[in-house]
């Protein structure tokens, strides 16, 4: 294939690994094969330094899109792939012009001469892509966005959604770079300012269609921040708003989904407590009155649902999916703890909200506790309405959402029981106004605890198992396959990926590792946000020091790989580092509002400093994280600086390390495997809600 220049691709000169696609690009020229060569591209570009000599390959790369944009009528199944869309992101991210912008132009005005037409063949999708992606190209991105958004609101949302399936992918991605690119939140705003009008003018049914298309399209992993706030609140904020003024089936679909996602996408792309509430207090009134709408429509006012007050009140514990995170294993140690009692306060169920696959492992472990698990069949109701009916039919009363804010205020409204829980394992914001209760992991110490001036019913709170004798044999084995030996010290972060986008916290590993040549540091995660973490990685110049290991199964083989538990900030880790501790790692860990909130900074450091525990366990405490020589082990750190201080110091003095993971792990040993306690405070917090609001009820 010979591009517009006249140059060859296979004249750029590419690494060794791009030889075999470049052959077949210059060979065949189809599309297909060019992405493959754009996908090549970007991973290979986005781990070099902006002087790399591989930028002229940028500007070659363009020369096979525009000779591609124009394919001979008689090429079969020709189509223009969401790939397209890396080529905009490579010249904005490396400060390449397009070289041929007279011909990008000139692309654009006989696109823009020919309308789309209402059939939806190959080449009608084909040019509406092609056209998108010229103005990807000729407009910043923000301008990019709102053409498009004007686009698909001229064009009809339904029929942008179903009638070009071929194209939905793409035109959605062009939404998702146009907010990848920027992360300017003015800019965004007058970009989306459209979408504000757009819910008020639409009918329910097109509304609906807008919803899917903006959540496939800006609600993802790497959009940035800037963008996705200015959604929230010009688009999903007035949804809401709307579905609450008037709800019929088509908002309430879209505003289930919405509700989801929320939860799952958005509170996770920049954890912090303050974004968290922020988010909740906007969001959760609108959900509680959707869910009071919604009852109106589906249920007869004779079904409300009324308190038991039997002497063994049946609870149903719901999940949003039967995943085996950190949560749902502390539901697990729950249900075990009740489970051993010779009379137990209450008789558990376990609703997961999501269809389960038949061999789940989640629900053989709770069903193998003797603990019954119901999950609804895939396309049933809305979750909440399932839950209502199941619980009815179970004849169970109060629900404890476990952990996700997800569908609790909905429930709340919905009163999808008598009495509705929710049981935060992270956050502490209060901001549904019609859940009954509030409980919290609390501490290993006491059964109250205070958030920002806020009491919660604590939990005296039990670990799952922390050890496995396995899981030294496989820590060496993954220690082997890295290719690191005994002469490595192995600093190590386990768990959600999003943990370690925070710069400082990156800037400060990097600081460590550039300080010790011979230091590695060890990460996991899902591969969807891996690559915004490895780019963190890369611009610090530490990519040879590090290691992806992927979502990891069994955390305490991994953590038996490392030498001294790294913890991310602000936001700390849960069970990962308490299983560091129980293996006698070291762990570091920066004191932030976050950590203190929710980690085992949590536990340690009320008792440590006499805070919360009786006197004698504020005495353990104290004495465990005590050296010989009187010097403090604690793990917590004030700032930066002091967390990067610490690393040095357990790296360099072997002793001290010892004697720190020594100590954690006393800590963990003596105060983190009572569930029969853990047990016991949490039934009684639920009988007492049980209780209180049969008062209220006058029952």
């Amino acid at each position: 294939m010979t591009p517009p220049s006249g140059r060859s691709i296979a004249a750029v000169p590419l690494d060794p690994q791009f030889d075999i696609i470049v052959a077949a690009v210059r060979e065949a020229p189809t599309w297909p094969a060019a992405a493959k060569l754009i996908a090549a591209l970007t991973r290979r570009l986005d781990r070099e330094p902006p002087d790399s000599s591989l930028g002229p390959a940028i500007s070659v790369l363009e020369d096979a899109v525009v000779a591609l944009l124009s394919p001979p009528s008689d090429r079969a199944g020709f189509h223009l792939d969401m790939t397209a869309f890396e080529l905009p992101r490579l010249l904005a991210a490396w400060r390449v012009p397009p070289t041929k912008l007279a011909y990008w132009r000139a692309q654009h005005i006989q696109l823009s001469a020919s309308p789309v037409q209402p059939e939806s063949d190959a080449a009608t999708a084909n040019r509406l892509i092609a056209l998108l992606l010229c103005e990807t190209i000729l407009k910043t991105p923000t301008e990019a966005l709102a053409t498009l958004i004007g686009r698909i609101d001229a064009m009809g949302p339904a029929r942008f959604w179903s009638g070009l399936p071929n194209a939905a992918a793409v035109l959605t991605m062009a939404i998702r770079r146009a907010g990848c690119l920027t992360g300017d939140a003015a800019l965004m705003r007058r970009a989306l300012a459209p979408m504000t009008d757009i819910v008020r003018k639409s009918d329910t049914k097109t509304l609906a269609f807008w919803v899917l298309i903006i959540l496939r399209a800006l609600f993802v992993v790497d959009t940035r921040e800037a963008a996705l706030d200015a959604m929230f609140e010009l688009f999903v904020i007035p949804v809401l708003q709307r579905a609450a003024d008037n709800l019929d089936q088509a908002l309430l679909d879209a505003t289930q989904v919405l509700d989801e996602r929320i939860n799952s996408d958005y509170v996770k792309q920049t954890e912090s407590s303050a974004r968290f509430e922020r988010i909740q207090r906007s969001a959760a009134p609108l959900l509680e009155k959707i869910g009071r709408s919604a009852r109106t429509l589906t249920e007869p006012a004779s079904s409300e649902p009324t308190v038991s007050l039997s002497a063994r009140p049946r609870v149903g514990f719901v999940l949003g999916t039967d995943s085996r995170l950190a949560h749902a294993e502390n539901l697990v140690t729950l249900l075990r703890g009740i489970a051993a009692t010779v009379a137990s306060a209450i008789e558990p169920f376990v609703y997961i909200m999501a269809p389960t696959p038949p061999d789940s492992s989640m629900v053989r472990r709770i069903e193998a506790i003797g603990t019954p698990v119901r999950a609804p069949e895939t396309g049933a109701l809305h979750p909440v309405i399932w839950l209502a009916r199941a619980t009815k039919s179970d004849q169970v009363s109060t629900v404890v959402f476990v952990s996700s804010s997800a569908y609790v205020a909905f429930a709340a409204g919905y009163h999808a029981a008598a009495v509705v829980v929710w049981w935060t394992m992270k956050y502490h914001v209060k901001a549904v106004a019609n859940v009954d209760g509030y409980l919290s992991p609390g501490t290993f110490f006491d059964t109250k605890i205070a958030v920002r001036n806020e009491q919660w019913r604590g939990c005296r709170a039990a670990l799952p198992l922390l050890t496995d004798p396995a899981a030294g044999a496989e820590g060496l084995a993954l220690r082997a396959k890295l290719g690191w030996t005994g002469d490595h010290t192995v600093l190590g972060c386990i768990g959600r990926e999003e943990k370690l986008l925070d710069p400082e916290y990156m800037a400060t590993i990097a600081t460590i590792l550039m300080r010790f040549p011979s230091a590695r540091f060890m990460w996991t995660g899902r591969a969807a946000r891996a690559g915004d973490v490895q780019r963190l990685i890369d611009r610090r110049g530490i990519g040879e020091q590090c290691a992806f290991i992927g979502w990891v199964k069994n955390t305490k083989a991994a953590v038996a790989a490392i030498d001294i538990y790294a913890d991310s900030f602000p936001f700390a880790s849960g069970h990962t580092c308490y299983e560091a501790m129980a293996a006698g790692k070291a762990v570091v860990i920066l004191r932030s509002p976050e950590a203190l909130e929710s980690s085992v900074l949590t536990n340690l450091i009320p008792a440590y400093e006499g805070a919360i525990g009786e006197s004698h366990h504020q005495a353990e405490v104290r004495a465990i994280y005590t050296a010989e020589n009187g010097e403090c082990l604690l793990p917590a750190v004030a700032t930066a600086s002091d967390y990067a201080a610490m690393v040095g110091r357990l790296i360099d003095d072997l002793g001290f390390r010892r004697a720190v993971g020594q100590a954690c792990q006393r800590f963990v040993e003596r105060f983190a495997r009572d569930e029969a306690t853990f047990a016991a405070t949490t039934c009684q917090h639920l009988l007492d809600l049980i209780r209180e609001k049969a008062q209220q009820s006058g029952k």
